[in-house]
């Protein structure tokens, strides 16, 4: 990727955005056991935050100090995203280590999700704290509310996944644009909209994209779910074991046979993934899935394919 160089300087600014917590001092109180129990938060491939600042220079803003602490409040941002993440998905493990609630649970036994929730929203309310902060936001309201936008978006998308029971392709890839564009791909691209001062127009156009580049990602990640290049930490079939309908699961209702969805949905019911697994291989559907994301990458500008994976 063409913005791998950016990465140091990301991860910089982000220790030195979690070492912030460590001095500052809420209500008078020190904050230094919230920033202990942190500290080791891994990073992924910080994806936002390169995304973010590709997109600043490409419209003629060289990245400075300010831009990459904006970078940093994106990621701190995603990193609550993540911890909840793992908290709704029953997910023990992210980029190989321990999910934060599974750390915090050995260190206090019985609060482990409820320290990780607060410690997210931490993360949250900081990150956003260090982009109200940054010094070159001339539009500091416009900047606010789109993030704000983005992450209600992204609440609402995550609730439908949660309580729809949704059989329609086309509805799963609408949740898909909420949950997983919105705060991955549109949030960031608008936001070096807003601060290189990009037209309305070549802003409406980099959403669009923004929204199908995300559409790409998910089903990017459905695959890994299933087992294929599942370099995500999290575990294989995590999808199908805790009944999260998405869409590879979808689309083999669909294509299956009637004696096959019968199978299909005894294996929904037991966690059967042995035979799951012969089910997707005897219909094919990593390749089915896989061209469906080829055509949503075709509409999708060049620059842009780069960060879906």
């Amino acid at each position: 990727m063409v913005t791998a160089r950016f990465i140091p300087s990301i991860k910089a600014a982000f220790r030195e955005a979690l070492h912030d917590l460590k001095t500052a001092r809420i209500g008078g109180l020190p904050s230094t056991a919230l920033y202990k129990d942190i500290a080791g938060i891994t990073t992924g491939k910080m994806l936002r935050p390169q995304l973010f600042l590709y997109l600043l220079e490409h419209n003629g803003t060289v990245p400075t100090k300010e831009h990459f602490r904006i970078a940093a409040g994106i990621e701190l941002i995603h990193q609550f995203a993540c911890i909840h993440d793992d908290i709704v998905d029953t997910c023990d493990g992210r980029r190989g280590a321990a999910s934060l609630h599974c750390a915090l649970e050995r260190h206090y036994p019985g609060k482990g999700v409820g320290a990780a929730l607060v410690a997210a929203d931490g993360l949250f309310s900081h990150g956003l704290q260090i982009i109200c902060a940054t010094s070159c936001i001339r539009n500091k309201p416009a900047i606010i509310a789109r993030l704000l936008e983005y992450a209600s978006l992204t609440a609402v998308g995550q609730y439908q996944e949660l309580v729809e029971s949704t059989e329609s392709e086309r509805r799963l890839l609408d949740i898909y644009a909420l949950k997983t564009a919105c705060y991955t791909f549109v949030a960031p691209a608008m936001i070096a909209g807003e601060l290189t001062g990009m037209p309305c127009r070549r802003k409406k156009k980099l959403e669009r994209a923004s929204l199908r580049a995300g559409k790409a990602y998910q089903l990017i990640n459905d695959l890994k779910d299933i087992g294929c290049n599942n370099d995500t930490g999290m575990h294989c079939f995590n999808d199908f074991r805790t009944k999260k309908v998405n869409f590879i699961y979808l689309r083999l209702r669909k294509a299956a046979s009637v004696r096959d969805r019968e199978v299909l949905h005894r294996c929904w019911e037991n966690g059967d993934t042995e035979n799951y697994r012969r089910l997707l291989e005897k219909y094919d559907m990593y390749l089915t899935v896989r061209n469906t994301i080829d055509r949503l990458v075709e509409s999708i500008p060049p620059w842009l394919r780069q960060f879906i994976g």
